[in-house]
């Protein structure tokens, strides 16, 4: 074959290898990726941070450059000549006087000014030394005091810095705009390709490396010499210029100095420079490759090191492991001796536990037959106390009593049948009933009486106001016995002497509108470390002795507490006794209303989260004659059932797993017994039909649902 190689050991070594090595490049790529961009975003701060430096230095020269020349204006206005040439030109005309002595002055400070002129308000010159004009104003727009761009007819261009005089006049330098820039920027440095560009409020570019947009708008000449170039990074930066913003930017641009442009991506410090009430905005461009070029060198040798350092890691690992699977060899064989002692040590427990597996379900095997048998006896006393309390007349209210005792108490022994039954069964149905709490507790602690030692002093203390809950009174009853009778176990391993004390309040929910009963059992016995706290729960746990105990108690306990939509906590001490926190769900007690009389008006509550589906369903159950109230949110309609007492029907919507529903149709019971509720679910699950059969809900339709289907099975529910 082509790859029999790979089945040598050195084959399978060296594809180990090459795994090995494609792992570590694989994970340093990870680990280095995001360094590097944080290394690279730092390198532009501090790039940014330099050429904001580099650009405030030359808009200090330049703003001290030209503030110089507006300064010597007051020395002009002040000079007696001028005052006598302006007055001299104004009054006949002749400009003589004012010519010599402008023409005296910029000899005589040897200024880099070209030409000083007097000009009117709109900026037409008046009077002008004529060095290097005439001069074509580029920004006639600009007001009077602001700055303005000259343009001699060599195409130089000047930029002139004015002052007013009298109340129509200006006087007028006309700075050299190139050797402005040389004398102030040219000492500047921003590596191979940066530049400072240059550009006035009204965005006519005054200095930029590309000489062929110096004098007008720089984007209008790119367009319409490269109309296919992308402009939007340049157009976007220039905004922000001529707004007169200060800041950085990294964008995309093109080399303007090659030919075609090459594209480019740029870093940028930019700025406004005022001049009076005017500015030009100055920056300085740096080229990002160039920049970042030193980092992402040493980034690569430094990978390269990692690399060579992973492989030579890579290498000698394959080595040792080639080495230790030899060693490891031999211990194999020794540790192949111990797991089969270890493992006839476990097959021996599994033995055992098999045993008791099977005497469990013999025991199971029983408890069924019994109950059939129990239940062929139940069958008759329950029909025949129905059929005496149908019989009974009025004025025989005592008979009528009797028989529903009897009923009653068959009702009762049925659902202990049922929960010796669930012990050989992997699901057992119960019946869920509206049940007065405090009762509950109150009718199994008496019978664990019976249970209690003679040294052990028993308290209850119950405050739960008459609330009620859904649930079973069989399975509630087996909780309570079930503590009850651990903690006489607890007293008596400690000595036999102690006190046990069960307390009932109420505390608000805090998740949910609504209340929860709380039960505490407390006993000041044995007590539990740590260890045995977390496992308390778990099935067929037990710290009696052989025979004494199965350890399914508390594991029952905590199946019928989450059956029942509650909780159960633990906290002990050893020594000192345990405390069994149980939270339950309840409503308030039900009022005896009237049974629904036939030909009155259906009164439907209706609880659905979809809006459109919420109107379409009220709006149809109105047509055929009921008074439906609507609600989105769950909490609402539960203060409506706490406080109406003619509600018949509920129509409940489901979205999702089912869970919230369960607990609003548990409290809408507890506060309406013989409320109809209807689910209209987005699927079925166990849960859903768990819960019709116990009665939590009395049917169930499938989404999507049309009106008429809800409305028919309304009317199914009211015989």
């Amino acid at each position: 074959m082509k790859f029999n190689w790979i089945k040598t050991r050195r084959g399978q070594n060296l594809v180990r290898l090459m795994a090995l090595l494609t792992t570590a490049v694989l994970i340093g790529t990870w680990i280095i990726a995001p360094l590097y961009r944080q290394m690279q975003q730092k390198e532009i701060d501090s790039q940014q941070h330099q050429l904001t430096v580099l650009m405030t230095s030359a808009a200090s020269n330049l703003e001290n450059y030209l503030n110089n020349y507006r300064k010597d204006f007051d020395v002009i206005r002040a000079n007696p000549q001028f005052v006598e040439g302006v007055a001299e030109y104004l009054s006949t005309g002749e400009d003589e006087t004012l010519l010599d002595f402008l023409d005296n002055y910029n000899a005589a400070t040897g200024s880099f000014v070209a030409d000083i002129m007097l000009t009117d308000a709109q900026g037409e010159v008046l009077v002008t030394t004529r060095k290097e004009g005439p001069y074509t104003n580029l920004t006639p727009d600009a007001p009077a005091a602001g700055l303005r761009v000259y343009a001699n007819e060599q195409g130089e261009l000047y930029l002139a810095i004015s002052a007013s005089v009298g109340t129509n006049h200006r006087v007028q330098s006309m700075v050299d705009v190139e050797r402005m820039c040389e004398d102030t920027a040219s000492l500047v440095s921003i590596g191979q390709r940066g530049s400072v560009s240059l550009c006035h409020s009204s965005g006519i570019t005054l200095v930029h490396v590309d000489s062929q947009v110096v004098g007008s708008s720089a984007l209008e000449s790119w367009r319409q010499r490269y109309g296919q170039l992308d402009l939007s990074g340049e157009e976007e930066l220039l905004e922000r210029q001529l707004r007169g913003e200060a800041g950085t930017a990294v964008y995309q641009s093109y080399w303007w100095q090659e030919q075609p442009p090459a594209p480019a991506k740029k870093l940028c410090a930019f700025a406004p420079l005022w001049i009076g009430n005017d500015f030009l905005s100055i920056s300085v461009v740096a080229d990002f490759n160039e920049i970042m070029a030193p980092m992402n060198q040493a980034l690569i040798s430094i990978g390269s090191v990692l690399f060579i350092l992973t492989a030579a890691s890579a290498i000698m690992g394959t080595l040792l492991y080639s080495v230790s699977r030899k060693k490891k060899g031999m211990e194999e064989e020794n540790l192949y001796l111990r797991q089969l002692n270890d493992s006839l040590e476990e097959l021996r427990r599994s033995e055992e536990k098999l045993r008791h597996f099977q005497r469990l379900e013999t025991i199971g095997t029983l408890t069924g037959g019994m109950a059939h048998e129990l239940n062929n006896l139940l069958t008759p006393i329950m029909a025949c106390s129905m059929m005496l309390m149908d019989d009974v007349t009025p004025g025989q209210e005592q008979a009528y009593e009797d028989a529903r005792e009897i009923y009653s108490a068959a009702a009762r022994a049925k659902e202990v049948i049922q929960q010796f039954t669930a012990l050989s069964r992997k699901d057992g149905e119960t019946t869920m009933k509206n049940l007065d709490l405090e009762q509950v507790v109150a009718d199994a602690l008496k019978m664990a009486v019976s249970a209690k030692p003679k040294g052990v002093e028993a308290q209850c203390s119950l405050c739960l106001e008459g609330r009620r809950i859904m649930g079973s009174e069989t399975q509630l009853g087996q909780v309570v016995l079930n503590l009850a009778v651990n903690a006489y176990h607890a007293i008596e391993q400690k000595g036999g002497q102690g006190h046990f004390r069960v307390t009932g309040t109420l505390e608000q929910r805090v998740d949910s509108p609504g209340e929860w009963a709380v039960l505490t059992f407390q006993d000041d016995g044995c007590g539990m470390e740590q260890g045995l706290r977390e496992r308390i729960f778990d099935p067929f746990f037990t710290t009696k002795k052989n025979g004494e105990g199965t350890g399914l108690g508390l594991s029952i306990v905590q199946s019928i507490i989450e059956g029942h939509q509650g909780s159960i906590q633990v906290d002990s001490v050893p020594g000192e006794g345990t405390v069994f926190t149980i939270r339950l769900p309840v409503g308030v007690a039900a009022s005896q209303g009237e049974s629904k009389r036939q030909g009155e008006p259906l009164q439907v509550l209706l609880v659905e989260p979809n809006p459109k589906v919420l109107l379409m369903l009220q709006k149809a159950l109105r047509q055929e004659g009921c008074e439906a109230i609507s609600f989105r949110r769950q909490e609402e309609a539960l203060e409506v059932l706490r406080t109406e007492n003619t509600v018949d029907a509920i129509v409940l919507g489901c979205d999702a797993s089912g869970t919230a529903e369960t607990q609003f149709a548990l409290m809408a019971r507890a506060c309406h017994p013989e409320v109809r509720i209807l689910l209209l679910t987005g699927f079925v699950d166990r849960q859903v039909v768990e819960n019709e059969r116990k009665g939590i809900i009395d049917s169930y339709l499938v989404k999507p649902v049309r009106a008429q289907e809800v409305w028919d099975r309304l009317r199914s529910l009211f015989p």
